[in-house]
């Protein structure tokens, strides 16, 4: 019984075959694959997967804009971007938008399975928080999420200074 979906959205179909295998393989990941990124976000904004692997540089639609347009419909979704050209302004554009983790091309097998289990956690619990939240009055919710949000905008300012 598969645990988790995972989106992968990558233009070059041998890598995408690759991934797709590798972690439907595991079991307990059901994959949903994309070569084209503009049909991906038209899935996924209506049926989200618990962690999206996306590619950043592909013809029509980067990575990147992906994410940010997801980011209305699935603000809380994990993100993996893999590229084979890591510069450090997409670096920091992916975890602006977000992203948990970056693989580099030619990526490591091990490697992938780890993010991408712990991507899925993240998510579950995120999930798992935002019940809690739902839970408790609306005055409470109100004070957790503005602090949430005030320590992740401190955090990025912080860690990742002031964007271009």
């Amino acid at each position: 019984m598969h645990k988790y979906t995972v989106a992968i959205v990558e233009d070059e179909l041998d890598i995408l075959d690759n991934l797709s295998s590798l972690l439907e393989e595991e079991g307990i990941y059901k994959v949903q694959a994309f070569s084209d990124p503009r049909q991906a976000y038209e899935a996924l904004r209506v049926d989200h997967p618990d962690v999206l692997l996306t590619d950043i540089s592909m013809p029509g639609m980067t990575g990147l804009e992906l994410i940010a347009a997801l980011r209305e419909h699935v603000p809380d979704l994990p993100v993996v971007i893999l590229s084979a050209f890591v510069d450090f302004k997409h670096v920091i554009k992916a975890l602006r938008l977000g992203a948990t983790d970056i693989l580099e091309k030619p990526y490591r097998e091990n490697q992938v399975l780890e993010i991408i289990a712990v991507a899925a956690e993240l998510g579950k619990a995120r999930k798992n928080v935002l019940a809690l939240i739902s839970k408790t009055d609306s005055a409470q919710s109100k004070e957790i999420m503005d602090a949430l949000i005030k320590v992740q905008s401190l955090m990025s300012t912080r860690v990742f200074g002031s964007e271009d």
